[in-house]
């Protein structure tokens, strides 16, 4: 099995939540490419049995590009192909001495946006639900360090389901 993590990211993050998604499941025996949205080429696709699909949480939903990419996924007559997605969201300021936990108003915000319009544009696919949503202390992070953890274990289990 192979698999495509594709993912926007304004500040970095989300390509870091990627690649260590990435990470688990080569660990638990699939093989794994990472890709920015804008440089995955449609033709390719069919290579590849599931497709996670990553976006930073964008003023309460995905970016752009990532409507974008499931815009295109629509014209590939993709077929037996698993889809999984993920989102970061932004919590607290990344003051000193202020302990920021995992949660709050922007928790799975944009992710469940995200599997809404998978969902809607592509009926015929296996969307794996729930996906991953990761915090990130402030808009440009870094990512909370309980959270790391979860990205590639997330990996791990979704490559269970595969």
């Amino acid at each position: 099995m192979k698999a495509l993590v594709a993912y926007d990211t304004k500040f970095g993050n989300t390509q870091r939540v990627a690649e260590l998604i990435a990470e688990g499941l080569k660990e638990a025996g699939v093989e794994a490419s990472v890709q920015h949205m804008k440089s995955v080429e449609l033709d390719t696709l069919q290579d590849y049995g599931a497709i996670f699909m990553g976006s930073p949480n964008h003023i309460r939903r995905p970016t752009g590009t990532f409507n974008k990419f499931v815009k295109n996924l629509q014209k590939c007559n993709l077929k037996d192909k698993t889809l999984v997605a993920f989102d970061t969201y932004s919590i607290g300021k990344p003051e000193e001495n202020v302990e920021v936990k995992p949660g709050g108003s922007q928790f799975q915000v944009a992710l469940l946006k995200m599997e809404h319009r998978i969902q809607k544009k592509l009926p015929h696919l296996k969307l794996i639900t729930p996906g991953l949503s990761i915090a990130v202390i402030g808009q440009k992070g870094p990512i909370l360090d309980v959270e790391l953890a979860k990205c590639k274990e997330f990996g791990k289990n979704i490559a269970l389901q595969l």
